[in-house]
């Protein structure tokens, strides 16, 4: 009985450690490779330390047992780490700790070299996420060198195009788009196909832009960066060809999910044909709060 319930602790421990690493991501992405990196590592883990305990009772599933106590420990600590780096995140936009905070991320990405592109992937999204485009664009352009995958690149190149339109300079996202190398990846491909929409809804060509936009298959690994650019690519469209009423329910739709803050930078990063639009929502939502 003793040993059984050695066993029981061991997974116990070992679930605990891989649902505590898979769960400190917010995004379901991240969540996901995780997920697919450890999963796999943890049934292999099992099964070995299982075929230990055949050969050697006694001593496998003590083993198991410290090797649950051990992942344990590692998650937890990964936990807190990930808390600091989210500390750092949201301090970038505070104008008194910004300085510190992104000395502390570049610090953060530069401190293991071979982990150095997906950290600054990693960073760069999150800042972006958080309308941080300036200081997420140096870390998209950090992400570089031979060993970086066909997807990294991308991801690169589209991160810059975001910071691009964020920024209003709608030739220079144009062109990055252009110059993409074609790839077969279906999320990418969706991606580009969106930002080639929020391009021509932000030029007035409405109805182009939503003939693309409907063409854009939701990856399955989107999160909330891809529902705000819908919202936001269908309301300049619609306002550019003048159905005032569909543009102020989408607009209305991204208030109702992500509230007057991220609006109120939202159209504006850049200003479109919606954001006469969204300011005069956004001037009704204020006077209620």
């Amino acid at each position: 009985m003793g040993s059984v319930l050695v066993w029981i602790a061991a997974l116990a421990l070992l679930s605990l450690a891989l649902a505590l690493t898979v769960r400190r991501y917010r995004r379901r992405a991240y969540r996901r490779a995780q997920l697919r990196a450890l999963g796999p590592l943890f049934v292999t883990l099992t099964l070995l330390l299982a075929l230990l305990d055949a050969l050697l009772p006694p001593v496998g599933r003590w083993v198991a047992f410290g090797a649950g106590a051990l992942f344990l420990l590692a998650a937890v600590l990964g936990g807190h780490a990930l808390r600091r780096l989210r500390a750092d995140l949201a301090d970038v936009a505070d104008p008194e700790r910004r300085a510190a905070a992104l000395e502390r991320l570049h610090a953060y990405v530069a401190a293991r070299e071979a982990k150095r592109a997906t950290r600054a992937q990693f960073v760069a999204i999150e800042l972006l996420d958080r309308r941080q485009h300036e200081a997420a664009r140096a870390f998209f352009e950090a992400m570089e060198g031979p060993r970086l995958s066909p997807l990294q690149r991308a991801t690169r190149e589209l991160g810059l195009v975001v910071v691009a339109l964020r920024e209003g300079d709608l030739d220079e996202g144009r062109r990055r788009l252009d110059e993409l190398p074609t790839t077969d990846h279906p999320s990418v491909r969706s991606i580009v196909q969106q930002l080639r929409a929020a391009l021509l809804a932000l030029a007035g060509d409405g109805a182009r832009a939503l003939e693309m936009l409907e063409g854009a298959r939701r990856p399955a690994q989107s999160g909330a960066a891809w529902d705000q650019r819908d919202l936001l690519v269908r309301a300049h469209a619609y306002a550019a060809l003048g159905r005032e009423r569909e543009g102020r329910e989408a607009l209305e739709a991204f208030l109702a999910r992500w509230g007057v803050d991220a609006l109120a930078l939202a159209v504006h990063q850049p200003a479109g044909p919606a954001t006469p639009l969204a300011d005069a929502l956004l001037r009704g939502a204020s006077a209620y709060r």
